[in-house]
């Protein structure tokens, strides 16, 4: 019972913090929709490169995808810890000072899933392989938090975000669950039916956008509260009056 109140709890005060700031999806919206149009123009690249070409332009999707994510979790440390984001945020070079710890991080997420791919996954059924896959995602999801709001890199971050899942994984969850449904419905949909940079894609990206900001908005705040505490301290503040 008192593990179902925390949870009600942690989310509903997350959403709270979060309710102010979601006036600037707009802007992250946008951001997003950015990447997106970046992500295809570099894919139909790759397309048109031979089996060699194509095998050295991963190393360039790598660090695009890298430098993408810094961008964008720079805009979303302006949000989460200033509570503020302007136009020049989305200009700034700041992100650049992510992209070291971002890709020490990623780089062994990327051996583990090319190891994965090779070895493990031919020999599994497709349904085993795709509900791994759904829980490696799910387990990867607190490790930017950990970089650009705990500011912990390489495989610090890693073991903080098996620190921070060991802790609060009911917490985290029920986020999780939302974000994987916004992933495998809306998204999936966009690239079924858009084909292109053309209307669909921009309207279906940008809708997606600002359904992903609000979701990282509620994510940030969330982590912020249950990496600063324990479940143990939030009732002692709930019995003191702190929240309700």
């Amino acid at each position: 019972m008192q593990l179902l109140k925390d949870i009600w709890t942690v989310n509903r005060e997350a959403v709270s913090r979060a309710l102010p700031k979601l006036r600037y999806t707009p802007f992250l919206a946008v951001a997003y929709l950015f990447y997106q149009v970046i992500h295809l123009l570099v894919g139909m690249v790759r397309s048109q490169l031979g089996a060699g070409g194509g095998f050295l332009w991963g190393f360039v999707v790598y660090f695009v995808n890298i430098a993408l994510m810094a961008h964008f979790l720079t805009l979303m440390s302006s949000v989460i810890q200033y509570g503020r984001l302007t136009a020049a945020d989305l200009t700034s070079s700041r992100f650049s000072g992510l992209m070291r710890p971002l890709m020490q991080v990623y780089f062994v997420f990327y051996i583990v899933e090319l190891l994965f791919g090779m070895t493990i996954s031919p020999i599994l059924p497709g349904l085993v392989t795709a509900i791994i896959l759904i829980a490696w995602e799910a387990f990867k999801t607190p490790v930017p938090e950990s970089v650009y709001l705990s500011n912990r890199f390489g495989m610090e971050a890693i073991r903080h975000a098996v620190d921070f899942w060991t802790n609060s994984w009911a917490q985290w969850l029920p986020l999780v669950i939302v974000g994987l449904g916004i992933q495998y419905t809306v998204g999936i949909r966009v690239q079924i039916f858009a084909s292109g940079i053309n209307w669909r894609f921009l309207a279906g990206n940008l809708l997606i956008g600002l359904a992903f900001a609000a979701w990282m908005i509620w994510r940030g705040e969330l982590f912020v509260i249950l990496d600063g505490s324990s479940m143990r301290s939030r009732e002692f503040r709930r019995r003191s009056g702190g929240w309700h």
